[in-house]
């Protein structure tokens, strides 16, 4: 886990300070920013270039879910998530839109939910390290 802060810098600032973060740490460590991981048997490449990807929530979970939260209603929203078997229905009931949207990117874009569905965890701490370096956890396709 990483927690940094910095006088003055908002979180444009801090993606772009993480980005450029992990482009170093893979350079130091590999000499390219690509790198191969493997999971349960399964590799994976990831590029670690800065910049990655950006997007909003509505974004990802049309990207990753295929879903288009502004064309549905909360009632939509509602079944969608108690379909997936993810959420007590009790729990998204009486919930607003803006909480609807939260549950669905949590199921379908999050790559620290244990719902997700669409992609395999990739976990850097499986890299080489030097005991002075922490590795954080990432995601396939979570840019």
């Amino acid at each position: 886990m990483l927690e940094a802060y910095a006088a003055y810098w908002d979180y444009n600032d801090m993606m772009v300070f993480t980005e450029e973060l992990f482009q170093h740490i893979a350079l130091e460590l590999f000499g390219k920013t690509e790198v191969t991981l493997q999971k349960d048997g399964i590799d994976y490449t990831v590029d670690l270039k800065a910049p990655w990807k950006r997007m909003s929530m509505k974004e990802a979970v049309h990207h990753y879910g295929k879903i288009n939260v502004d064309s549905l209603t909360e009632d939509a929203m509602r079944k969608i998530l108690i379909d997936t078997g993810s959420i007590d229905p009790k729990e998204v009931k009486s919930a607003p839109r803006g909480i609807l949207i939260s549950k669905l990117f949590e199921h379908f874009a999050d790559p620290t939910s244990s719902s997700r569905t669409t992609s395999s965890t990739i976990l850097l701490k499986q890299l080489p390290s030097a005991s002075s370096t922490a590795i954080p956890t990432l995601e396939k396709n979570a840019w």
